[in-house]
């Protein structure tokens, strides 16, 4: 079984900042190679506030594409690209 880090490393979990993770989406891509990452993320930001009590957000993630906007993928469904690529700054 996993121990929880003594009291200061808690403090260092829970105040870190996130790590921001930027997703390429392209038409026609299929759900699954978006929608699994995506969950990876997420069930992993609420394990460590779980386990270890980490109180900020452990990721952000961000969807961008060539251009801002929806974006068709395989099944038909589409997602919202927040912004384009090019115009990214940084990202982890």
């Amino acid at each position: 079984m996993i121990k929880p880090p003594g009291t200061a490393a808690m403090r260092e979990v829970g105040a870190s900042a996130p790590h921001r993770v930027v997703m390429l989406v392209y038409p026609d891509a299929q759900m699954l190679d978006i929608a699994g990452p995506l969950e990876v993320f997420a069930r992993s930001a609420r394990w460590l506030a779980a386990r270890w009590g980490r109180t900020a957000p452990a990721y952000t993630v961000e969807l961008v594409a060539s251009e801002a906007g929806p974006v068709t993928l395989s099944n038909g469904l589409a997602v919202l690209a927040s912004r384009a690529y090019r115009d990214l700054e940084a990202a982890d």
